[in-house]
Formats: structure tokens, sequence, C-alpha cells
């Protein structure tokens, strides 16, 4: 009996094309006896929620979730994610353009103005040091060791499968859908919750809620940048914002790399910067960027 119910019989008739002889681990919670080796080709049956298939797959999700990131699903709309009985929780899993402006900006003004008790240089200070410092350090470590979750940790473990879906899969699934680029509501109070904590643990109160502000003012730059990379185009910004237009092709292109090209969900982790994947080792090479746009042309050239 699976979380959703017995569907072992009903998953047997997702397309499942067993390619290797290879066993598998013991310690990896196969689900379904067409699992039985562990190299497989997998097609998703668009009859299920997204969740129900990530749940049910075990091991089997990790090369189904690379149909998922290349991407293989419509770009037009998204395939349901939440099983029939929970599809109630489907609106919390988006989030529209505007949201942050109607929540997170006026609760930094209000900590700003009404919260802190001093606004000194200093406290403008450590605001920019969350801005440019902190975020972009945390979106990297984010996006690199939570959102894509190496392998080795999820264990096929159901659990973990859907945590990875809902984080960050279900983006790659659909880079196209509009509702699924902004951070939902539920996610950044659940990261907020984790880290806010320790901000107040280590410095003062006031300097607390400064960097509180600058790290949020951070995010919702990322949030507001990542939406562009997928919808705007950088060749169309006016001659004279060249710095910029530099800036946000470069982006456009590294991120671009990170959906698209083959082993491009293994580099590129910083959208809104680079300058942790140059620390870190993990910036796009010009062969890779190359690989996506002959790729990309290729794509075209077919429609």
């Amino acid at each position: 009996m699976s979380l959703f119910g017995d569907n072992d019989a009903s998953f047997r008739r997702t397309r499942m094309l067993v390619q290797s002889s290879a066993p598998v681990s013991s310690h990896l919670p196969i689900r379904q006896s067409v699992l039985n080796e562990r190299k497989m080709k997998s097609t998703l049956d668009p009859s299920y929620s997204l969740i129900e298939q990530a749940w049910n797959m075990g091991a089997g999700f990790d090369d189904c979730k690379d149909e998922l990131i290349k991407p293989a699903l419509p770009e037009s709309s998204s395939l349901p994610l939440m099983p029939r009985p929970f599809q109630y929780l489907d609106p919390f899993t988006k989030a529209p353009v505007w949201l942050h402006g109607v929540t997170w900006i006026p609760f930094t003004w209000y900590i700003w103005f009404r919260v802190m008790t001093q606004r000194t240089l200093g406290s403008y200070c450590v605001l920019l040091f969350g801005v440019f410092v902190v975020w972009p350090l945390l979106e990297y470590l984010l996006h690199r060791f939570v959102f894509h979750m190496p392998v080795a940790w999820a264990h096929g473990n159901g659990g973990v499968n859907v945590l990875r879906l809902l984080l960050h899969t279900v983006h790659h699934a659909h880079p196209r859908d509009r509702m699924r680029l902004i951070t939902p509501l539920p996610m950044s109070l659940v990261i907020g919750t984790v880290v806010v904590p320790f901000i107040f643990l280590l410095i003062n109160r006031n300097d607390a809620w400064a960097l509180c502000c600058g790290i949020i003012h951070g995010f919702v730059l990322y949030d507001m940048v990542h939406y562009y990379l997928h919808f705007g185009t950088p060749s169309e910004l006016p001659e004279w914002s060249q710095p910029v237009k530099k800036w946000v092709r470069a982006l456009h292109k590294a991120h671009a790399n990170h959906h698209y090209a083959e082993k491009g969900v293994r580099e590129s982790f910083g959208v809104s910067h680079m300058i942790w994947d140059e620390v870190f080792g993990t910036k796009a090479t010009p062969d890779a960027i190359g690989e996506w746009q002959n790729n990309n042309d290729d794509r075209k050239k077919e429609k």
C-alpha cells in the first residue's frame, strides 16, 4: 500500500522500458516489480500526478528526472502536480510575478521603519551586505545542494523524491510556466524559518533585522532576475545600458545552459550572479554554452 493508495497495479501501466541487466541495490525501495533493473528509460504517465509518480518510482525517479530536467514535458501548460485528493493545495505551489510586491517588500519596509530602533550608517552597510554578499551565497548553496540535491542523498526514498520535485524539479519540467518561476510564499516562509533564527543568534537584534531586510531584498531581486531570464529579451535592452545589457546577456546564457545543456544541471547555480560559480568552479564553460546554443538552434529548425 503506497501513500496514495494501492497504486502498484496502476503504476505497472507506466511505460518503463528496461535497458540493462544491472541489479538494483538492495537498500533502494523499488515499489514496482517492473523496476527490477536499475538502468531504465522512463516515460512519465500524464494520467497520474507528478507527486504520485515521484513517490512510487523510488530510485527510478532519478532516471525520470532526466526527462523533466531536459525538459520533456509540454512547455505550454503544467501536468498535474498534486494527486486528486490534494489538488486544492496546488495553488500554494505557484506564485504570480507580483507576489513579492504585496508580501515581502511591504514586510521589509515595516521592519525597517517601524521595528528597528536605530538606522545608522552601520545599518545601511549591513543591509547592503545582506543584498550583495549573504543572499548570493545563500542562493548558490540552496540551488546547488538543496534544489539539486545529489542523487546519493535521496537513496530512492519516495518522500525525498517528492521534496525535490516540489522544491525545484517541477520548475525544470515547465521552464515556460510563468506561475512556477517566482518562489511560492509557503516555500520562502519555510526557508526563512530555518535561516532567520541563526542570524539572531549570531548578531545583535538591530543588525539582525537589517541583515534580514537585505537578504529579503536580495531574494526578491533574484526572483525578478530569474523571471526576466526566462521571459525577457536581453538583446532588446537599450544601447545606453551596455554594462547592464552585457551582464544580463551573460546571466541569460549561463541560465539557459543550466536548463538545456546536457550537463547543465551540474553548472551555473547562480541565477542573479555568477561570482560563486567562479569561486567553486561550477561556472558554465564556453563549450557547454555552445552545446546549448547548438541544441537550441536545432530545436528552432525542427519547428
